[in-house]
Parts: C-alpha cells; sequence; structure tokens
C-alpha cells in the first residue's frame, strides 16, 4: 500500500501581538464556532457578553506594551515565584 502526502501549502506566520488592537484584530474574522446560551455567535469578537472579557486581555497588552518582562512581574513580595516556579520535593 502506497500512500502519498499532499503538499502542505505555506502560510505567513501570523504577524506579532504587540497591543489590545493586535489581540482583537488576531480574533476576528476566525470563523470561530462559538455557541453562547445554545445559540451559535456569528462573530464573537463584536458580542456584547463576551467582548468585555477581550477587552481585559487586550488592556492587558496595552498596560505591557513596551514594557521589559523584568518590569512586567514584580517580584517583591515573590508572587511570581510562588505561582510560576513552584518549589520541587
Amino acid at each position: 500500500m502506497t500512500l502519498l502526502a499532499e503538499p502542505v501549502p505555506a502560510v505567513a506566520p501570523a504577524p506579532p501581538i504587540l497591543t489590545g488592537e493586535d489581540y482583537v484584530r488576531s480574533l476576528r474574522g476566525r470563523g470561530l464556532r462559538v455557541f453562547l446560551f445554545g445559540e451559535l455567535v456569528d462573530e464573537p469578537v463584536d458580542h456584547p457578553m463576551i467582548r468585555p472579557s477581550i477587552n481585559a486581555v487586550a488592556e492587558t497588552y496595552d498596560r505591557l506594551a513596551g514594557v521589559e518582562t523584568e518590569e512586567a512581574v514584580p517580584e517583591e513580595d515573590g508572587y511570581f515565584e510562588r505561582v510560576f516556579e513552584p518549589e520541587l520535593p
């Protein structure tokens, strides 16, 4: 039995997401099948119950735009270590 592979079309890499606007743009027009309360949502980005969550993530991108990683994660109270770097036995 011989299996032939179809050539995979080249896909351009997605642009980086650096701002809230970039994030929202990256979500729009993806053709996602999102259901809310049993109903299909045509464009989740524009839905009034979904958009506040999208706006919250977009705000995070905007607040961190241009900020170095060391500045974005304060380590004064050890939060970063407790959450992201748990101690191993």
